[in-house]
Parts: structure tokens; sequence; C-alpha cells
């Protein structure tokens, strides 16, 4: 282009990511507990 001295345009971007293990605890470890021990009660209950 001839207005412009570089064709192209930058864009920088930044991204932060950042990992909370006790996330996984709550939403996929508790509820295969839970889940498991409902389970195994349900043999002990007439």
């Amino acid at each position: 282009f001839s207005c412009c001295p570089v064709p192209y345009v930058f864009i920088k971007n930044h991204i932060r990511i950042k990992r909370r293990p006790l996330f996984y605890v709550f939403n996929m470890v508790f509820p295969c507990i839970l889940i498991t021990m409902v389970a195994l009660l349900g043999f002990y209950m007439p």
C-alpha cells in the first residue's frame, strides 16, 4: 500500500493459564467417590 510503510498489522496477545487442582477434586474426584460409595451401599441395603 502506498499509505503505509508496513502492509501488515502486528497484534500481540498474552494469555495466562493457571491450573487449579482443587477444581478437579470437587468436580471429578469427589463425585466419583460419592457414586462408588452409593453403589457399594446398595449391596448392603436390603
